[in-house]
């Protein structure tokens, strides 16, 4: 947030003096153009900032304030949502970033409450998010990876993670054919190699023994 308010009509307003907290100081013009609002002490704080002294600061990321003459930094982001510094909603849903400094979690990411815009977790590896999930509050929120397959992108979809035997994505693939595939395996070098006496298919999930007269 700048020190000056540009009112967008070329005149650009200034902090300057010691006024009530919560109000943003205009008292003084370019020189050269007039000021309408000489007659008063200041505006209320704009939306996204709090102002002590008459001087103005973004809120913190993690918080927002969506209510203007705020005097400290705001209250703490709603889980599965991230704010920047100087958000200014409460739920920055499908709403324009670079405006209100926040937006909902993406896909692939879980955000705790009072999460930035860096702190926001993704899935960890070997889970993912269903169909494309946006809003993800906490890790509990991600799914496993299922039996039999590898989760290496957190952000794949239901579908993709009941693909049939043989069918690949780029972000979940079978469990190789000689190993087997626990629940949230990330790798293929986090598979079970198959034990002696059993074999494994392709997309495996457990070792089958082999039958009588075979090795």
């Amino acid at each position: 947030m700048p020190t000056g308010y540009d009112d967008g009509a070329g005149t650009t307003w200034v902090t300057k003096g010691t006024i009530n907290d919560g109000i943003w100081t205009k008292t003084d013009a370019i020189v050269g153009e007039s000021d309408p609002f000489a007659t008063l002490n200041g505006l209320p704080c704009p939306v996204g900032s709090f102002c002590v002294g008459g001087v103005t600061s973004e809120t913190e990321a993690g918080t927002y304030i969506d209510q203007e003459e705020a005097v400290e930094t705001g209250p703490t982001c709603l889980a599965g949502y991230y704010c920047e510094e100087g958000c200014s909603l409460e739920r920055p849903k499908d709403a324009d970033t670079s405006t209100y400094n926040g937006n909902i979690c993406p896909s692939g990411w879980f955000c705790e409450a009072g999460s930035g815009a860096t702190t926001g977790v993704q899935c960890a590896a070997g889970r993912y998010a269903s169909d494309g999930k946006e809003g993800l509050q906490s890790a509990d929120e991600c799914n496993n990876c299922p039996l039999g397959k590898v989760c290496a992108n957190a952000d794949v979809t239901d579908a993709q993670a009941t693909l049939l035997d043989g069918d690949t994505d780029p972000g979940i693939t079978d469990c190789l054919e000689g190993f087997f595939c626990n629940e949230n395996t990330a790798t293929d070098g986090d598979a079970v190699p198959c034990p002696v006496g059993h074999y494994c298919e392709t997309g495996s999930y457990e070792p089958l023994p082999c039958e009588k007269g075979w090795y």
